[in-house]
């Protein structure tokens, strides 16, 4: 039988990401914390689609963009994928994936935040899924006209100060 201590939550795992991202010189929000621009963003952003105010897990800015995090513990949560007419591999944007899925919800979130704040123009939507020894770290670009999923990540490195522009 499992030890109830070994169970890993979601706030384990925001945890591990808030340590992997000072590693790397990330001093991050999380849920409600941060500017009152992103606050006053996510007033109706709940990934219910229910009207209510959405919090996310981890985000921050750097550089002119946002950076938005969602996290879940087990990996085969990152995202979810369904192929569209043409052949093509497309985030489901349903309650449910937004809900259930780390990619799925951030992107939500970043949606959510370029449509209610102009302040803001560019946003990382990260999907961080696992536990300390295997994770995921799935990236999304996200403006205006769209998103784009780009190469998985091993580290927040790239999303610092001194990389992000690179």
């Amino acid at each position: 039988m499992a030890n109830s201590d070994s169970r890993v939550t979601e706030a384990d795992t925001r945890k591990l990401v808030m340590r992997l991202l000072d590693s790397v010189g990330i001093d991050a929000d999380f849920e409600g914390s941060g500017s009152k621009q992103f606050y006053d963003a996510m007033e109706e952003a709940c990934k219910k689609k229910n009207g209510n105010r959405g919090f996310t897990d981890v985000h921050y800015a750097c550089k002119g963009y946002i950076i938005i995090i969602e996290n879940k513990c087990e990996t085969r949560m990152v995202e979810k994928l369904e192929e569209n007419d043409l052949g093509q591999q497309v985030l489901l944007e349903d309650a449910k994936s937004t809900e259930m899925y780390a990619v799925n919800g951030a992107v939500y979130y970043a949606k959510c935040v370029l449509e209610k704040e102009p302040l803001y123009e560019h946003v990382f939507a990260i999907g961080f899924a696992g536990v300390k020894d295997h994770y995921v770290i799935q990236p999304y670009y996200v403006n205006r006209d769209g998103y784009k999923r780009l190469d998985e990540l091993q580290t927040f490195e790239v999303l610092n100060e001194k990389n992000i522009d690179e």
